[in-house]
């Protein structure tokens, strides 16, 4: 080996040897840039590309978002064209339809309102108020569609269970608190 060769090795190895764990005020050298630098809009940003100059954009009009189409009206809401409520279960035919709201009951009224529905659940021993008795002239008085909406959008102290109880579950409970009221008469 000559020496022209035996320099430049030794001249690589303290050049690798003296750049390992540098520190450096500069960013790495990336590459491949893959997401890291991308160009981004940021919320409420202006933007050249739309005639706004914003960057977030509106909906376009009359489109609805996937499973947002409520088309029936007392179905979904309890209520008719009018916005008055309605007077009976639209679901009340379904079979199975008292077993199902007997199960959904016992998940999620039965704590509040208790077994027989009466407003003295688990839920008293802890110092909560009582839940309003189904038996109750004031509810036994309700059409349908409201009990439907106070299950949907909660009432005083009870809260709105539309997130967590599927619409055909609602009125499965309408239909197990109607069975409920029939038995006590």
């Amino acid at each position: 080996m000559n020496i022209l060769s035996k320099t430049s090795i030794i001249l690589l190895i303290i050049l690798s040897i003296g750049c390992r764990g540098s520190i450096s005020e500069k960013p790495p050298i990336h590459l491949v840039q893959n997401m890291d630098t991308q160009e981004k809009y940021k919320p409420y940003g202006e933007s050249d590309f739309f005639i706004n100059g914003s960057s977030m954009q509106l909906p376009v009009n009359n489109t609805i978002a996937i499973g947002e189409l409520f088309e029936d009206s007392p179905y979904f809401f309890g209520t008719d064209i009018e916005g008055d409520f309605i007077k009976i279960n639209p679901s009340a035919d379904s079979p199975n339809i008292v077993e199902r709201g007997a199960e959904r009951y016992g998940l999620f009224c039965l704590p509040c309102h208790g077994k027989k529905g009466d407003g003295m659940g688990k839920m008293i021993d802890y110092k909560y108020p009582p839940a309003t008795s189904i038996h109750s002239n004031r509810v036994m008085s309700m059409p349908d569609g409201q009990i439907f909406s106070v299950i949907s959008n909660g009432n005083v102290l009870m809260p709105s269970y539309k997130h967590q109880i599927p619409v055909g579950d609602r009125w499965a409970i309408v239909s197990y608190i109607r069975n409920l009221q029939k038995l006590s008469e």
